[in-house]
């Protein structure tokens, strides 16, 4: 049992730092004036594995906890950080713009815990000193120098903890943005490489013909002797 809350731990830290897990190098995107083989093949050996699925399948897949521990590709790559995938994808993709937000938030994140951690130490110590010095050969000149240390100590200490705790909601909220990149991943390389499809069935998005308008209803063509007629009526007067 204490192993496997240990582990929960590390896994638990290693998501919110991404500390435990490394970058992977994908290839530039083929442009879209190559080949259809070459793009096609590019796809299919980076496109994510739950375009493959379908229904209840696909929908477990791109579950946000299926996404906690990355996103796997076709080619058995495992991402976990939504940068990697931006060659791919594509740097004005969807996937793209929910990257900058995960970066964002994360980045916050980080800046809370850090500072929040550094004020919760310095407010100990501050309130450890006063301790240290109400129980050696210290003698305040009022009795309000102790109240000022610990009080001090407290405000700093405190604020850290807010400021731990306010972290919590910036990371949260940089895991919604990750899950929302992944997501978002299949539609941009296939933009990106512009093919259209779902899976394996890729086409040149050119080659799918967009059906033509309705033709307008035609008039009835009037037969030459009701022609004839209306031209021997003349103008009608008005």
């Amino acid at each position: 049992m204490k192993n496997g809350a240990r582990a929960l731990v590390l896994a638990s830290g290693c998501a919110v730092f991404s500390g435990c897990y490394g970058h992977v190098q994908l290839p530039d995107a083929p442009l879209r004036s190559a080949p259809f083989a070459t793009r096609a093949e590019a796809y299919n050996a980076y496109r994510p594995r739950y375009a493959e699925l379908s229904g209840s399948e696909r929908a477990a897949a791109t579950d946000r906890h299926a996404f906690a521990s990355g996103l796997p590709l076709a080619n058995g790559t495992t991402v976990y950080h939504p940068e990697d995938l931006l060659p791919m994808a594509g740097r004005d993709s969807r996937t793209a713009a929910a990257t900058r937000d995960e970066e964002r938030a994360r980045r916050t994140g980080d800046v809370l815990v850090w500072s929040g951690l550094g004020a919760t130490v310095l407010g100990l110590l501050i309130c450890g000193v006063g301790f240290s010095a109400l129980l050696s050969s210290w003698r305040p000149q009022s009795p309000a120098e102790p109240i000022v240390v610990f009080t001090a100590g407290g405000v700093i200490g405190g604020a850290g903890v807010l400021a731990m705790v306010f972290s919590i909601g910036s990371f949260g909220e940089a895991s919604v943005f990750r899950e929302r990149s992944y997501r978002a991943y299949d539609r941009s390389v296939r933009a990106n490489l512009g093919l259209c499809g779902e899976g394996a069935h890729v086409t040149e998005c050119s080659a799918i013909v967009a059906p033509a308008p309705p033709r307008a209803p035609e008039q009835p063509a009037q037969s030459p002797s009701a022609v004839e007629a209306t031209n021997a009526q003349g103008p009608t007067l008005r």
